[in-house]
């Protein structure tokens, strides 16, 4: 009997442990301030494991913002979701989330592969010399906002949120991102060097806000703009001209190529191309008071090409209207990892089952052999 007893302690607890072990695969945290300290340790949460200086996500974190003390390390999302408490995107509405899904309070830190949704700011930057890159932002005031110098923006889905990317800082590039469907999809203030290259901008209420003429030093160029009738490409704030601006400010090309303008051939039914440089031969006039112009507005759509959103030469408003629909949901990415771990764990459940139910059958064999006699 004590054998029998001592078989059925070992299945229970074998059964519970394979339980547990599938279980750490669908499990989400939330609650509480997560650290990646100076020194590299992480304290708040056991769903970010590392390994020299990449830091991977193990799952879902929800209601837990990241401050990032740490400098030099990648910090992989790995697909998974940072969910704030949501109510953010919509203007004048303020959310229940009022902080950063990720502060970044020190430089040479690559963001990578997140879905974060519902916070008051995506990612958060006051250190120079940061990267953000292929990441799903949505449902934020601010996307990602910068506060410092030489950030790369690239490879981000950022969408539904209220700015896109905020930039109050120099030498910053913003390239091979989708920004769709936002307020406004980029919200910049005084900049020296700072590039805007190689994006898609599909049906923002505004393309761009300048806080301020003075300072500016920018390039604007090889970028798609999807627009609509109620699109504003460039709003300023009131106090935005000083009394000796002239009124002009830089062009949105790089000397030999522009923009793509889905309205360029409606605005202007007589401009042909110029030879076979895709360049049309009337200037886009984007705004008057202060003057802002694309001399060399491009014909065909460019070549953008990232990990959340896929364009060619050959792209169509209807191609990237497709692109955001299959990027810009705040689960798309997490689904397939939720779908796998489920079955795993189901699996798991059977084998366990089936697995009592063989050591039952094992102790009445054993129980009627004790006796003396075969079982019925």
């Amino acid at each position: 009997m004590k054998t029998n007893r001592k078989l059925t302690i070992i299945c229970v607890l074998l059964c519970l442990s394979i339980l547990n072990l599938t279980s750490f695969g669908v499990r989400a945290q939330s609650a509480g301030a997560i650290v990646i300290n100076a020194d590299g340790s992480v304290s708040g949460t056991s769903l970010i494991q590392h390994q020299g200086n990449i830091y991977r996500f193990m799952g879902n974190i929800q209601d837990s913002p990241i401050t990032v003390l740490c400098c030099n390390i990648v910090l992989d999302g790995e697909g998974f979701s940072l969910q704030g408490a949501d109510g953010w995107g919509t203007p004048g509405v303020a959310g229940l989330e009022d902080t950063a899904a990720i502060d970044l309070t020190c430089s040479n830190v690559t963001v990578q592969d997140f879905v974060i949704s519902g916070w008051e700011t995506g990612v958060a930057g006051a250190y120079d010399g940061n990267a953000v890159a292929d990441n799903n932002i949505s449902r934020t005031e601010n996307a990602i906002a910068i506060y410092a110098d030489n950030y790369i923006v690239s490879g981000n889905c950022l969408s539904d949120n209220i700015y896109g990317v905020y930039i109050k800082g120099s030498g910053n590039l913003v390239s091979q991102n989708l920004i769709a469907y936002n307020y406004c999809g980029i919200m910049i203030f005084p900049t020296l060097k700072t590039t805007v290259t190689k994006n898609n901008f599909t049906e923002n209420g505004i393309c761009f806000t300048l806080g301020t003429y003075e300072d500016f030093s920018y390039l604007i160029y090889d970028n798609n703009f999807i627009i609509n009738l109620n699109t504003t490409i460039v709003s300023t704030n009131s106090d935005a001209l000083g009394p000796t601006d002239p009124g002009t400010l830089p062009p949105w090309n790089n000397g030999s190529a522009g923009n793509y303008w889905s309205d360029y051939t409606a605005k202007y039914p007589n401009a042909t191309q110029i030879g076979n440089s895709s360049v049309g031969d009337t200037s886009y006039l984007i705004r008057t008071d202060p003057t802002i112009i694309d001399r060399f507005p491009l014909m065909i759509p460019t070549l953008t090409q990232n990990a959340n959103q896929t364009s060619s030469n050959q792209t169509t408003n209807a191609n990237l209207s497709t692109a955001i629909s299959r990027a810009g949901s705040p689960v798309s990415s997490q689904s397939t990892k939720s779908t796998s771990s489920e079955i795993s764990l189901v699996a798991a459940a059977s084998i366990a089952v089936a697995l009592f139910i063989v050591v039952l059958a094992f102790r009445r064999k054993l129980f009627w052999l004790q006796e003396g006699s075969n079982p019925p």
